[in-house]
């Protein structure tokens, strides 16, 4: 048995399991929003039906500034300039990884 969600219900449902954070910030809704987004253009992308996974998608994906994002995987990039460094940094992810872009500096990562 499977039921179709809509984007607001998925939205819920990864809120309340706190996938990216407590419902509390509206930075976390935002970005839970845009984690929503990205699922359901995966779907039509796909062509196949996704079966949300709150749990998976907790452990899977986590909200980053690009600062946190050098320090967690030690990005040695110390020679850039600020802009070259930012966009070293982002092209680093994007070879690596799932990224997912949203709100000034802030990007929901996949773990890698």
């Amino acid at each position: 048995m499977k039921k179709t969600l809509s984007t607001s219900q998925v939205i819920d449902t990864l809120l309340d399991h706190e996938v990216l954070g407590k419902r509390t910030d509206s930075v976390i809704i935002e970005a839970t929003e845009a984690l929503a987004n990205w699922l359901e253009d995966l779907e039509d992308a796909s062509g196949e039906e996704i079966e949300l996974d709150p749990v998976g998608l907790r452990c899977a994906f986590a909200l980053y500034t690009l600062e946190e994002c050098a320090e967690r995987w030690d990005i040695a990039d110390t020679e850039l300039r600020a802009r070259d460094r930012s966009e070293f940094i982002l092209d680093y992810l994007q070879c690596r990884t799932t990224v997912i872009e949203f709100g000034a500096d802030t990007y929901i990562v996949q773990e890698f």
